[in-house]
């Protein structure tokens, strides 16, 4: 052990660490944290010190850092400057407001993408611990003496029930930005357009979530557990619209009407909660499965219709007062956001998947990176003549394909939960056009085609080089142009966790945003006017693509104002998604305070920011960009390959 004195207090700690770190012009490997954690294992070993020396000093270092962490945090919310504020937002309506009713009308009716709820890993606060923080961040006063966490408080990790929870946390604190965003539309035409402002039919950034649907690299979610989740959802929403038209209903002039609408979705309500809580059984019981099975099945016929729920709604506000017309207009608006969930759903599988059922079950070979255009025109063929099967919670049972039992589940979601919210299909390691068309005959197969949104997801080297290709393609196929069309929009995914680690963060960023403007040239050359749906999975991690700057700038890392500017020049309207991942990406959504904030640098960055012409040498000197992306990259591959690496 070197005669040294040992660091007890703070300043002494930030001392000795300096004095380390300055040790760099000397040896470059070394690290300061690690050379005082030798100090202090060497004190403890001969007994220069005791433990509980340390404890001050320690919990004074992590009070500070998490004060640090909690003023960072409002710095990126821009909660000391309003950067992202009801005042602003409504700013910006007003300037929407000055172009005319119809102008206004269009612009805040427009689908323009939303926020996504992802999973792991990202838990580094345990829940409580996060929680204060949020609140530290958003100006609450936190009674505890220390900041940090409790020793009671850690946890050994996280269960899948207990990870849906927390989503839907902060979906439930989006929700509250959801409609305060709608009641400023509102608010903003009543006093421009008073005559006309009832007419309006406001859109919103949706919301999300793939906790408890996304089967890539889990196997803890059986199928009916994402049975019981979506109906726990079902029951969660329900329970929130009755709780609206009941506080709606005490200022209404005519509050009779609303009982009939209110005995519906109360009783809509405790027919989700009760079957949820059987599809929680281990349903690998058949005695079980077929107990849940017929608690679903024997209520189909009270299957409550979204367009019938939202119209009603609607309707109710007729010869209401103004303030009560705006609540239930709201309310309507929010429902279609929302359909009967919390929030839409995602499901994903891996592209593997897809492929072993058209090789094993179609008989069609996919393995060539040529873009296997003998298997393109079969499926092509194959989903010109597919004919809905019908399916019951038996052959799901039965089935042991994750593919074909995925696209079962979306039928069954569709025939018994909700028919007419929109889902999202995610196809993970994207290579090869005929894994998307597969997909697309699966879900004509199974009679679902009409209701999801068919993604496949862009990050493997191959993929981030051919993707362009790869849509060209497919657009060639008329049943794939058929399919876009139904839908309305073209959907791809966009991912950094493989991107970054195979070609690194910088080649990444720059390879998506050229696969981006290439399926959008290749959109507005086949399908002119045809929206692209862009879900970009970015993470709250560096090696995930985060970016640690404010909610504007992280917005544009991930849609840069000149791609934004290529597409709108193009003609293809963009609807951009972006992922808020696991226990960290939820910080944002903790509080009211910081839900607000995030939702509505999203909502400004999505609808009111234009992009202007830009004198961006990224863009003028295109040749010396893809140079370095080229060297950037086989860098990065040549360390990838390496065995030290």
């Amino acid at each position: 052990m070197p005669d040294k004195t040992i660091p007890l207090s703070k300043d002494d700690i930030y001392d000795s660490l300096r004095g380390y770190a300055a040790a760099i012009q000397h040896d470059p490997q070394t690290n300061s944290v690690f050379r005082l954690a030798q100090d202090y294992f060497f004190a403890l070993s001969n007994g220069d010190i005791q433990i509980d020396e340390l404890f001050e000093p320690v919990q004074l270092l992590n009070d500070e850092l998490f004060e640090e962490r909690a003023k960072f945090l409002a710095r990126q919310h821009g909660l000391k400057d309003d950067t992202y504020s009801w005042t602003a937002a409504k700013q910006a309506l007003n300037s929407l407001a000055d172009k005319g009713f119809e102008a206004f009308s269009e612009r805040i009716s427009t689908d323009c993408g939303g926020i996504v709820f992802t999973a792991h890993p990202t838990f580094a606060h345990p829940l409580e611990e996060r929680n204060r923080l949020a609140r530290l961040a958003s100006g609450e006063d936190i009674d505890n003496t220390h900041y940090g966490l409790d020793a009671s408080e850690q946890t050994d990790g996280i269960s899948l029930e207990e990870e849906h929870e927390q989503a839907q946390s902060a979906i439930h604190h989006a929700q509250k930005s959801v409609g305060k965003y709608l009641s400023a539309i509102f608010e903003v035409a009543q006093d421009r357009f008073a005559d006309r402002w009832r007419e309006l039919r406001p859109s919103a950034p949706t919301l999300a979530t793939w906790v408890g649907y996304d089967l890539d690299g889990r196997s803890d979610i059986a199928w009916w557990t994402s049975v019981a989740f979506r109906l726990r959802e079902k029951a969660d929403q329900l329970s929130r619209c009755k709780d609206s038209l009941k506080a709606i209903q005490k200022a209404a002039d005519n509050p009779d009407q609303f009982d009939g609408l209110l005995k519906a979705v109360e009783s809509s309500e405790t027919i989700a909660r009760s079957q949820s809580e059987l599809f929680l059984a281990d349903l690998n019981d058949p005695e079980e499965l077929v107990k849940a099975a017929n608690g679903l099945t024997d209520h189909s016929s009270d299957l409550f219709p979204l367009e019938k729920l939202v119209s009603t709604i609607r309707g109710l506000s007729d010869g209401e007062s103004d303030h009560v017309a705006k609540a239930l207009l709201c309310l309507a608006a929010e429902t279609e956001v929302y359909g009967f969930g919390t929030s839409r759903i995602h499901l994903r599988i891996n592209a593997a998947q897809i492929q072993t059922v058209i090789r094993r079950d179609l008989g069609l070979m996919t393995e060539d990176r040529d873009l296997g255009q003998v298997a393109l025109e079969a499926l092509a063929e194959k989903i010109a003549t597919a004919e809905p099967a019908q399916i019951n919670f038996g052959d799901l049972f039965l089935e042991q394909s994750t593919a074909r039992r995925q696209f079962m589940l979306c039928a069954q979601i569709r025939k018994h939960i909700d028919a007419d919210t929109p889902i999202r299909f995610l196809i993970a390691e994207s290579e090869n056009p005929a894994t998307v068309l597969g997909a697309l005959y699966l879900a004509k197969q199974y009679g679902v085609d009409d209701l999801l949104d068919i993604s496949p997801l862009f990050e493997t080297p191959h993929a981030l080089e051919n993707g362009g290709r790869f849509i060209s393609r497919l657009l060639k196929v008329s049943e794939f142009r058929d399919y876009v069309a139904k839908r309305g929009q073209l959907a791809i995914q966009l991912g950094f966790s493989d991107a970054g680690r195979f070609i690194g963060q910088i080649s990444a960023d720059m390879a998506i945003e050229r696969i981006v403007g290439q399926i959008a040239g290749a959109l507005a050359e086949r399908m002119p006017g045809t929206p692209l749906l862009i879900f970009n999975t970015h993470g709250e991690s560096i090696g995930r693509g985060s970016f640690p700057g404010s909610f504007t700038k992280r917005l544009q890392h991930v849609l840069p104002p000149g791609l934004k500017l290529r597409c709108q020049n193009l003609g293809t309207p963009l609807r951009h998604e972006v992922s808020f991942q696991g226990g960290d990406g939820y910080l944002h959504f903790s509080t009211d305070v910081l839900s607000d904030s995030a939702y509505l640098a999203f909502a400004h960055y999505a609808l009111f920011e234009e992009s202007d012409a830009l004198e961006d040498p990224f863009y003028s000197e295109a040749s010396l960009v893809w140079d370095f992306y080229s060297a950037l990259r086989a860098w990065q591959e040549a360390l990838f390959a390496d065995d030290d690496y």
